[in-house]
């Protein structure tokens, strides 16, 4: 809920283009978490018809993933490492690694998932470095951004502003997703806030077995 009391739902878009003429489909998938909708993936700004759409592409070969991650205090990684889990309950190859340490060619990935926090408004270099390394052979991409540590829905909005800002220095990329999820205080503090909400976490990632998914011949 938002301080005026309205609230919303959040949506997370899934682009019909893919790189590399993949044959993708369009998919707006709406979460509506126990706790908040700013708990989920916050609203992506443009608009795009909604509809409920689901489907899933049986495949003859295991999907292979791959789940990068830029931390300051560990809380990132844990998000990546959970996201990791949740695919591979769902039959997906994972590798899970620091976005530092990717340094190999990423055709044998079906698909990647790059996720870091945000500090001062700024999206964690790592991840923007990944992207720049990456950039000529870069799969079908997912990101998200662990930042929001409180429920105040101009908190949500903010990240959300802050994340297009980085991800408009990279005008070549599509990603196939964008979300926002909530963050943890840094350590030392006597009370520290933690706004992951780890159901819409793997809510999301178990939605990224549809563009994991490798069609059978």
């Amino acid at each position: 809920m938002l301080a005026n009391g309205v609230g919303f739902a959040a949506v997370i878009r899934v682009a019909q283009i893919l790189p590399f003429g993949f044959t993708g489909f369009a998919l707006d998938a709406t979460f509506r978490p126990a706790r908040s909708w700013s708990s989920a993936a916050s609203v992506w700004p443009r608009g795009h018809r909604a509809h409920d759409e689901t489907r899933r592409t049986k495949v003859s070969a295991m999907s292979t993933v791959l789940v990068a991650f830029a931390t300051r205090n560990g809380s990132t990684q844990q998000v990546a490492e959970d996201i990791a889990e949740t695919l591979r309950a769902e039959g997906v190859h994972v590798e899970c690694l620091p976005a530092r340490d990717v340094r190999g060619p990423l055709r044998i990935f079906d698909l990647v998932v790059l996720g870091a926090p945000l500090y001062n408004g700024r999206w964690h270099r790592e991840a923007r470095r990944f992207l720049k390394y990456h950039r000529d052979h870069l799969p079908p991409i997912a990101l998200y951004a662990v930042g929001p540590r409180t429920e105040d829905g101009l908190s949500w909005h903010r990240a959300r502003l802050q994340i297009d800002r980085a991800l408009a220095r990279f005008p070549w990329l599509a990603p196939t997703t964008v979300a926002v999820f909530g963050g943890v205080d840094p350590p030392g503090r006597r009370r520290r806030r933690d706004l992951r909400d780890w159901t819409s976490i793997r809510a999301w990632a178990q939605r990224l077995t549809h563009l994991a998914t490798r069609p059978a011949p």
